[in-house]
Order: structure tokens, then sequence, then C-alpha cells
């Protein structure tokens, strides 16, 4: 089945690259063939869907997750379904969708989140947990975010970010936003590197060592030494 999911997932990256959504399905698809263990899709039965979500709810998985994987995986049949209109979906919504709960969104006692960010001494971290908090940020969106997304100098500050699907919006900073991101900037490395929240810096060096040795590779009129 993973010759079926590999062009799936290629068609979603295609459409759109800058999505992490390809990432997820990727793992999600590959996950599912492990489990039904068949070869091709138009072999998985109704029962097989049964045995897959008994997995997914002994790993511990809430009802909203497996029904986003149930999701995911019938997209994947209805892709096939474009060449194989004969190919149905083992996957019925009244028999395997799980029922679950509606709560209002529950906030974080002020103590909690005054202890939390008490606890985080590093500028990069205050600054990315800020965002989430108080610009309503996803962790893909924060870690998607370039230097050329923000916007300190204009009135009002604000930052572009780039959600689900590719749909752009703007967040206006607010003051508590605004002086952890300028005070993060100001001990930011000056790296080869766009992302506004820089990975770990020694796989920064690593990235940009590797690319000077391969520029030095393709210098014409130059050959490699011999090995000693």
């Amino acid at each position: 089945m993973l010759n079926q999911i590999q062009p799936f997932v290629n068609w979603l990256r295609r459409r759109n690259p800058r999505a992490r959504t390809w990432r997820d399905y990727h793992h999600i698809l590959t996950r599912f063939a492990s489990i039904v263990q068949h070869p091709a899709a138009a072999d998985v039965s109704v029962h097989d869907i049964d045995t897959y979500i008994a997995v997914l709810v002994d790993d511990g998985l809430q009802p909203a997750t497996i029904n986003r994987y149930l999701s995911i995986v019938s997209s994947f049949y209805g892709y096939l379904a474009a060449e194989d209109p004969d190919l149905l979906s083992p996957i019925h919504r009244r028999r395997h969708f799980l029922r679950k709960p509606h709560r209002l969104p529950r906030p974080v006692p002020l103590p909690d989140l005054q202890r939390f960010f008490a606890a985080i001494d590093d500028l990069r971290d205050r600054a990315l947990f800020l965002l989430m908090l108080r610009g309503g940020l996803r962790i893909a969106e924060v870690a998607g975010l370039q230097l050329q997304d923000l916007r300190l100098t204009v009135a009002p500050p604000r930052l572009r970010v780039f959600g689900k699907n590719s749909k752009e919006r703007t967040i206006y900073l607010s003051p508590q936003m605004r002086t952890a991101l300028a005070a993060y900037l100001a001990v930011r490395p000056a790296v080869l590197c766009d992302a506004l929240f820089l990975p770990a810096l020694r796989r920064i060096a690593h990235e940009q060592f590797a690319a000077h040795e391969n520029s030095d590779d393709d210098k014409p009129g130059e050959t490699p030494s011999e090995p000693t």
C-alpha cells in the first residue's frame, strides 16, 4: 500500500508546499498501512477499520484525534477513487466515527501562567510561547515564521502568519508580545537563516559548513587532494 500512499503525499505537497500537512498525512497513513497489513488499499475491509480504531484506542488517542485520522484515510481513498471509480472507502461515518464530548475551552489559571513564564529564562522561548498564548498561533505556524513576516517598526506592529492551507492572516502585536520579540531579536545570532525562531545553533552551523564545503567542491579548475 505504501506505493499508493506516496503519490497521494506528493500530490498534497505540490498543492501546498509551505504547509506541513503532507508530513502528518504521510506519518498517519504509513501507520495505517502497518496496522491493516494489506498490500493494496482495495483489500481493506470495514472489519480492518474496526481493528485500526481499536489499536488507536489502545494507544490512548482521544475520539477527536481518531476521527481526524479516519478523515485522513478517507481523503486517501477519495484520491485513489479519481483513478479507480469502483474503489469504495471502507470507512463508514455512522459505524466508525466516534462521538466526542463538546466542551468549552477552559482558561489556564493566572497563577499557573505566572509560574510557567517565571521558569522560562530563554528570550527566544519566551517570545515563542507568548505568540502562541496571546496571538493564538499554532505550533506549526510559529515554526514557519520568517524574519520578513515581522513588522515591528510600523504602526501598529504586526506579524504575517500563514495558517492551514497557506491562508494568510495578520496578527497585531500587543505591547507584551512586541517587547518580548524585540528582546529576542536583540540577542538573536546573525546567521544565514531566515527563520524567525532559530533551531539548534549546532544544526545551523552544520548546514552552513556543509553548504560551504559543497560550494568549494563546485569551483572550476580545482581538484581534490589525494587522501593521505
